[in-house]
């Protein structure tokens, strides 16, 4: 039987893994240069959709202690 509490865990190492890459990625860079990189962008997006994919797997119980709502 998977452990769904661990699995959330490992997620959410995921998406603080992405973060810091996205964070990394634009550190010295302005909007401008930005936006004229795609390869930048695509890193930033790709990053951004790890982030989105491992939410999913991420065990209410845990989100719900952060919804602000």
């Amino acid at each position: 039987m998977k452990d769904n509490h661990n699995e959330s865990f490992k997620r959410l190492e995921h998406i603080l893994t992405a973060i810091e890459n996205i964070e990394k990625y634009c550190l010295k860079e302005t909007l401008s240069s930005f936006e004229n990189d795609d390869k930048l962008n695509n890193a930033v997006l790709f990053n951004f959709t790890v982030i989105g994919e491992a939410i999913l797997h991420v065990e209410n119980e845990i989100l719900n202690k952060f919804n602000y709502s």
